[in-house]
Formats: structure tokens, C-alpha cells, sequence
């Protein structure tokens, strides 16, 4: 298993664990992905249409950014 992989889970002796926060890649990446998860967001909750993506790059930083934003994970 890789040393560099994220989020890193501890176990604890009582039995819980302790996860550090999710990065995907690298910091720049994640901080694209975030924001291109709260800009589509954001435009779904203000407009009726959905948001269109213009690339499958884009689609994919939103599903990253949208894993990000789970209960746990701060994306950072």
C-alpha cells in the first residue's frame, strides 16, 4: 500500500478511526475540482436548467470536487 495515498485512515486502540482530510492528485488539482463543484452548484440551485459540461475534464473535477464535500472530507 502507498505511503502517499489520501485520505490517510488511523486506527485507534478504541477501536474508532481517524482519517485525514481528501486530496486527489495534488493540492492545485483539488482546489480546481472544488471550485468547479461549488461554481456548478451554485448555477444549478440559481437557474432551472441544469448546468451543461463543456468537456469531460469539467464533469470530472465536479465529481472530485463533489466527493470532496462529503461528511469527513474537506477537500483540502
Amino acid at each position: 500500500m502507498s505511503t502517499l495515498a489520501s485520505p490517510k485512515i488511523q486506527y485507534l486502540p478504541s477501536g474508532g478511526v481517524i482519517s485525514t482530510t481528501m486530496v486527489f492528485s495534488t493540492k492545485d488539482y483539488q482546489n480546481a475540482a472544488n471550485s468547479t463543484y461549488t461554481h456548478v452548484s451554485s448555477f444549478n440551485a440559481a437557474s432551472s436548467t441544469p448546468y451543461t459540461f463543456k468537456t469531460d475534464r469539467e464533469r470530472m473535477l465536479y465529481k472530485v470536487g463533489q466527493l470532496a464535500n462529503v461528511p469527513g472530507a474537506t477537500g483540502y
